[in-house]
């Protein structure tokens, strides 16, 4: 029985927060590549990312492998080549073209940010949204699911 070819829907992704969770991903990302490519035809590019310090983007998806090397030798992604001090998710997700927006910033149960106003950024393109971050959920569930 001759198989069918996958056709791969390639999926661009920002990731806010360059932490634990967020390096954990694109650990995956990086490691699992050829099955989500293989087994779900899925590809996925990393777009942007966001840290702490700013942020680091390129439209045809950054090198994951080199991103999670800086990261893992304790480098900001302001100071990588093509790194944006200062800028933070919201404004990538305002200036990208994205599918998705993995939300990894450390949660702030006071009033949400920055994570809230990232997901509502993204949500207000048409961008979905996963959220590690728990605050804007807990914070303003209805507003975010309607």
């Amino acid at each position: 029985m001759k198989e069918h070819p996958v056709t791969i829907a390639r999926q661009r992704l920002i990731l806010a927060g360059l932490g634990n969770v967020g390096r954990s991903l694109l650990g995956i990302l990086q490691s699992q590549a050829a099955l989500l490519r293989d087994e779900y035809g899925l590809e996925f590019a990393v777009v942007g990312a966001t840290d702490s310090s700013g942020a680091i983007s390129d439209p045809n998806g950054l090198d994951i492998a080199a991103l999670l090397a800086a990261k893992q030798a304790g480098q900001k992604v302001a100071s990588l080549p093509g790194g944006q001090p200062g800028v933070d998710a919201t404004a990538l997700v305002r200036a990208l073209d994205a599918e998705m927006l993995m939300e990894a910033t450390p949660v702030n149960l006071k009033d949400g940010q920055p994570g809230l106003g990232t997901a509502r950024a993204a949500l207000e393109r048409g961008i979905s949204v996963v959220l590690a971050n728990k605050a804007p959920l807990a914070l303003a569930y209805p507003e975010l699911a309607a």
